[in-house]
């Protein structure tokens, strides 16, 4: 499920790359990518493109649903 690590540096230039806009319901929308990384601990979670804007969960379902909770928090700031 998880691969080799990369790092953030290949991170951020893919995603600046990659980044792009579309348009649902004629308003523009934004992808963001959220990078997953497996600790003994926990999944982290993080977005590339947002500086600060991170999270964790104890499996994949709940870091997923705290990675979409979170990144709607730091869009709404």
């Amino acid at each position: 499920m998880f691969k080799k690590a990369v790092s953030s540096e290949a991170i951020a230039k893919f995603s600046k790359e990659h980044s792009k806009s579309c348009w649902i319901k004629g308003r523009k929308m934004k992808h963001y990518y959220a990078i997953f990384k497996k600790t003994k601990e926990a999944i982290e979670v993080s977005f590339s493109d947002l500086q600060g804007c991170v999270t964790f969960g104890k499996d994949l379902e709940e870091a997923l649903d705290n990675a979409e909770d979170t990144l709607a928090a730091w869009l709404a700031h």
